[in-house]
């Protein structure tokens, strides 16, 4: 086995995978990955499944993802949060909520 796969996790994978912005695949893609996960994701845990910087750009600037602060993306076309601030402080620090 080479040694490019050395020690490789899915996400890892799926990262290597993506790291060109490839269109309409990466979009897609990128769509799926946020639906997954509820529609929304911090930047790090984006990048971590595989989405490239240019693609959460890219989809940012056409109004796929709304910004919810610094760092987090949400998908415009998920039905509008209850509570948005407590939801953002939770997704950003993950034991708040559990207190």
């Amino acid at each position: 086995m080479g040694r490019e796969h050395d020690d490789v996790g899915p996400a890892r994978l799926a990262r290597q995978l993506l790291l060109e912005d490839r269109g309409v695949g990466a979009l897609d893609t990128a769509r799926g990955i946020f639906r997954r996960n509820r529609g929304m994701l911090p930047t790090r845990k984006a990048l971590d499944l595989g989405i490239h910087p240019r693609t959460l750009y890219r989809l940012r600037d056409e109004g796929t993802l709304e910004p919810m602060g610094r760092g987090l993306y949400r998908l415009a076309e998920m039905p509008a949060l209850e509570h948005p601030d407590f939801v953002t402080v939770t997704l950003k620090v993950p034991r708040a909520s559990s207190a």
